[in-house]
């Protein structure tokens, strides 16, 4: 996170976006995500993380413009896939991830993650690309 631009912005296949609002007359940033290009022995997809929207902007739509800023820029890239993962605690972001098309193709849990994160679950949405 100390490093943005050398981590996210370096790799054609990696971003970072950040959303604001100006609140009093003052930009403030109420948002972001990342995506990571991944590779694997047979496909090339991206990694969703670091969905972040500030309490006082939740459902307004932003963490819905965000993560479709992902899935188009995976698109463009020729991504099959955006996959993330996601702890079961945080209930909202699953269901935002179901509304957007995400399926669980995964869950699986971690003795020695803090006992809010014990189960993770793994999302999928795998891309259409557009023909012209």
């Amino acid at each position: 996170m100390q490093d943005i631009p050398g981590n996210f912005l370096s790799r054609p296949d990696d971003c970072y976006w950040v959303a604001e609002a100006e609140v009093e007359g003052i930009a403030q940033i109420v948002g972001m995500v990342a995506v990571v290009g991944k590779q694997s022995s047979n496909e090339r997809y991206g990694e969703l993380f670091r969905l972040i929207i500030a309490p006082t902007c939740r459902r307004m739509g932003l963490g819905v413009r965000l993560t479709e800023t992902v899935i188009e820029f995976c698109k463009e890239r020729g991504f099959s896939a955006v996959v993330l993962e996601n702890s079961s605690a945080q209930q909202a972001a699953v269901a935002l991830y179901k509304k957007l098309g995400f399926s669980l193709v995964l869950k699986h849990t971690n003795s020695s993650a803090p006992s809010w994160m014990l189960m993770l679950a793994r999302f999928r949405e795998h891309l259409k690309q557009e023909t012209h």
